[in-house]
């Protein structure tokens, strides 16, 4: 979207942050003051002046600085600079100031961005600081490669797995998107290379067995807020930062219920707590200092636990189990759910899935579950053969 008006620091300071422009691009204003000024405003609330002229025949564009550090004055001084370069058979966009690093971009544009518009934040910066900032951060935009990439790609295959390649490709891509959307890149190099074939999705749940074991060693150090957390998550089948993020507010003991505002589906919901979930969140209540907000507080900068992976490790150990992630305990309660004869559209909306085959993934029915069913056709056969 595009419109012209006579930029001022006034005017500018007035526009409004758009809202239904896409996940990345934003609005983009045309200045009346100043031939080829533009200035694109984005989600996010940032505001950049950019400078839109034709060079060879092609209409390109280059970032020029951001509103308010860079004046409307400022900005328009930049674009007749640069429109002399222009005449002169020189392009703006190879002055090494404007050349932008994979490392700068991100830490000028994508990490605002993706804190607002990405919910899955922490897993974000994780893979940034992993590898993909090591391995292409020290690089200029325009000189990464998709022959680079589709390398990198094949080595997180053979080094790491599957998964974790076409994982760290999208999100390359996505900052790559981002970076053409902002017009510090003409294309994304990341974007045609084929993903990886994936094995199946996990299917890995606590046996019956194991279960009990693991309750059991839970129940010993349920005084603990980290195994509380973690006992909820196996109680209730949520997902971590649902739990871990929860505030006192949202909790009703009373209906016993809990309120989730900010889900990964994006679409709050409410959640039914059973027997067990609801005595040990009064049993909390009880023991909660003040007027405390969170069910989970810590000393992080968010005020509750963020994480609770070392605790579980402990835990595992201790029950003898291995080959357990946090979030097979969501599959595990969706396992026994099904295996009990609760309807897969219940545990639909006890998951808060908006698609059922989404849930399908997480039910994976016991042996002994299957057995059973198999036994009723036994059973049909069987009376046809004794007739």
């Amino acid at each position: 979207m595009t419109k012209s008006i006579k930029f001022s620091h006034r005017t500018i300071e007035k526009l409004s942050i758009p809202k239904d422009c896409g996940k990345s691009s934003g609005i983009e204003y045309t200045d009346l003051g100043q031939q080829g000024l533009k200035l694109s405003v984005y989600k996010s609330g940032r505001k950049f002046f950019r400078h839109r002229y034709t060079m060879h025949g092609k209409k390109v564009s280059v970032t020029i600085g951001e509103f308010p550090t860079m004046t409307v004055e400022q900005a328009r001084e930049k674009v007749r600079q640069n429109r002399q370069k222009v005449l002169e058979g020189e392009d703006p966009r190879n002055q090494s100031t404007t050349r932008l690093t994979l490392g700068e971009f991100v830490d000028q544009f994508y990490v605002p961005f993706a804190k607002v518009q990405r919910k899955s934040w922490s897993d974000i910066d994780s893979r940034l600081k992993l590898r993909l900032l090591p391995t292409f951060g020290s690089l200029p935009l325009d000189q990464i490669k998709k022959a680079q990439i589709a390398q990198f790609h094949q080595k997180l295959q053979v080094e790491v797995s599957a998964t974790t390649a076409n994982r760290d490709l999208a999100l390359l891509s996505s900052v790559l998107t981002l970076a053409v959307d902002y017009d510090c890149l003409d294309k994304n190099p990341a974007r045609g290379i084929r993903k990886a074939k994936e094995s199946g999705p996990r299917t890995r749940v606590l046996s019956e067995e194991e279960l009990a074991r693991f309750t059991k060693t839970v129940q010993l150090k349920l005084d603990q807020q980290e195994v509380r957390a973690i006992f909820l998550l196996l109680a209730l089948g949520l997902r971590k930062m649902e739990v871990l993020s929860l505030r006192w507010k949202y909790v009703d003991l009373l209906n016993g219920t809990l309120y989730l505002p900010d889900t990964k589906s994006g679409t709050p919901r409410h959640v039914a707590l059973n027997s067990i979930a609801q005595e040990l969140l009064a049993r909390m209540a009880k023991e909660r200092v003040g007027k405390q907000e969170w069910v989970f507080p810590s000393n992080s900068k968010t005020g509750h636990l963020k994480e609770v992976r070392n605790t579980f490790s402990r835990l595992l150990t201790e029950a003898g189990i291995e080959n357990l992630r946090l979030h097979d305990l969501r599959r595990s309660f969706a396992s026994n759910l099904v295996n009990a004869g609760v309807s897969i559209y219940e545990v639909r909306d006890l998951l808060g899935h908006a698609d059922v085959s989404t849930t399908q993934i997480y039910a994976h029915l016991g042996i002994g579950t299957l057995k059973q069913a198999s036994e009723i056709s036994a059973k049909v056969l069987g009376a046809m053969i004794s007739v």
